[in-house]
């Protein structure tokens, strides 16, 4: 039997002991070193934090990323 995404991720999740606020924490962080071109896995643990901190200040959560010949 085939599992939905959401049965697959919440394997994924419960697998890593990640609770569900973990999980979105970590997806937003991702979110936003995309934005910003970082490599996430290559931050340090002071820069992680550093970034949540400013992810909580500012709007890059907020505001989607434009599409490619979209305005």
């Amino acid at each position: 039997m085939e599992l939905s995404i959401q049965e697959r991720l919440k394997d994924l999740r419960v697998e890593r002991g990640l609770t569900l606020e973990q999980l979105a924490e970590q997806t937003a962080m991702m979110f936003i070193c995309k934005r910003l071109r970082l490599n996430y896995g290559k931050l340090s643990r002071e820069d992680k934090a550093a970034l949540k901190r400013l992810a909580g200040k500012s709007d890059l959560l907020k505001n989607p990323i434009p599409q490619r010949g979209r305005k």
